[in-house]
């Protein structure tokens, strides 16, 4: 769900996610991201942020957005601050330059630009569309116009649903592993083992043990969400299967379980969004305020779903179990 060397258009307007609008863009300093953004291969993505009074504050200190690592350290910000780090010290050991401004709007829009049209006196018209709720990370170049790292904000529906996917996932790998044991599971993982739960949503996850709460099991919602979710991964290759037994030996930490929760929801959320946003075209008539659905694309986006999300999460696990960040611990 991270997206890097996003450009950032930061206006005294609100954008939604699914709102689609026709932009004219005349400020200098737009144009140029516009024209830039429009040389890179599709999908042309940038994130729409308030900043009150627009252009006039884009040098403005209270509105100014976190720059180098110390935007995404999280906890480790106040370790870094006990060790005598403070912002404006600049690139030092950690990287550490600056906390964000005290009116900063860091929250956004991910828009997409799907269509633009050059005018003859340099502006440019360009129909945009909200794809989703994202966070700026950090700001990775400021002027003439802002650029950096951001995170997509999957919605409530969505992360609910990954949680079943991504725990269903997990619990398979983990109870073939066991049943062969901790070999290269070479069974049919294409059924539930006898002991296991076949309801995703009732997989007591870290997470919900680390708040106290078991709000998913009991969401009325999580047995219709589960339920899309019941075709089961596919056999795992011996060479993943033999990583994956890894699975066993320890838990995933809470921060790995929530990044592979993340990356289950931003590829559901990528896959319908042919179905959510039918792509529209530059014509006469200003386009509807918010964005039409195409259902034509609805059953190639069900086909589609499932092993999109399986294969996110198998893709992730794998990067947690390669990284030496916490991932095997809890």
């Amino acid at each position: 769900g991270r997206l890097t060397d996003v450009p950032f258009a930061r206006w005294s307007m609100v954008l939604l996610p699914h709102q689609q609008v026709l932009l004219n863009v005349f400020q200098p300093q737009y144009t140029l991201m516009f024209e830039a953004l429009l040389r890179t291969p599709k999908p042309w993505y940038y994130l729409h942020v308030l900043l009150p009074g627009g252009t006039a504050n884009l040098d403005n200190e209270e509105y100014a957005l976190p720059q180098g690592t110390f935007a995404e350290l999280g906890a480790e910000q106040m370790a870094a601050g006990r060790a005598g780090l403070q912002d404006g010290d600049g690139p030092n050991a950690r990287g550490v330059q600056r906390r964000a401004g005290a009116r900063a709007s860091l929250c956004g829009t991910l828009m997409e630009v799907v269509d633009v049209a050059w005018q003859a006196d340099s502006r440019l018209a360009v129909v945009v569309q909200g794809v989703c709720r994202a966070v700026v990370v950090r700001a990775t170049q400021t002027t003439p116009y802002a650029r950096g790292e951001v995170q997509r904000l999957p919605d409530v529906e969505q992360m609910l649903s990954a949680l079943c996917a991504s725990s269903a996932w997990l619990r398979r790998v983990r109870a073939w592993e066991r049943a062969a044991g901790s070999e290269p599971a070479t069974g049919n993982l294409n059924s539930e083992p006898e002991s296991g739960n076949p309801n995703p949503a009732s997989e007591i996850s870290t997470l919900n043990s680390a708040s106290g709460t078991n709000e998913f099991d009991s969401a009325p919602e999580a047995g219709v969400l589960s339920a899309a979710f019941q075709v089961p991964p596919s056999v795992p290759s011996s060479a993943s299967a033999g990583a994956l037994s890894f699975l066993n030996a320890a838990p995933i930490s809470v921060q790995a379980e929530a990044r592979i929760m993340m990356a289950a929801a931003v590829a559901e959320d990528v896959v319908w969004q042919a179905y959510e946003r039918e792509r529209i075209s530059l014509g006469n008539a200003v386009p509807p305020a918010m964005c039409t659905f195409n259902t034509s694309a609805a059953e190639a986006c069900l086909r589609r779903a499932v092993a999109a999300v399986e294969a996110a999460v198998e893709e992730e696990v794998r990067a947690v179990l390669a990284r030496d960040d916490g991932g095997r611990g809890g």
